[in-house]
């Protein structure tokens, strides 16, 4: 039962602001990438890898922005991927 609480304990320390903040980025870019492009895995990965003309990726691909370690370009990449799916279609 003690042995339960101090991993319980680890769990919750191991979960920094940072880290749950940086979880939903990527939850939500996960979760519009298969709404804007219906789960077609191979499609996901070719936008993800092509670099964009958008600004806000600046000439980078959106895995760039997502490797490169900042959670300010984790929300950029998730807040694009979230005005875009609420856009009505063309």
């Amino acid at each position: 039962q003690l042995e339960h609480l101090e991993k319980e304990s680890d769990l919750h320390t191991a979960l920094t602001p940072e880290l749950v903040e940086r979880t939903s980025y990527l939850l939500g870019i996960e979760k519009y990438l298969e709404i804007l492009f219906n789960n077609e895995v191979a499609t996901i990965a070719d936008w993800v890898a092509r670099s964009s003309g958008v600004e806000v990726f600046a000439g980078r691909s959106p895995k760039q922005m997502l490797l490169n370690g900042r959670i300010n370009d984790q929300m950029r990449v998730r807040d694009y991927l979230a005005f875009v799916a609420s856009s009505p279609d063309p």
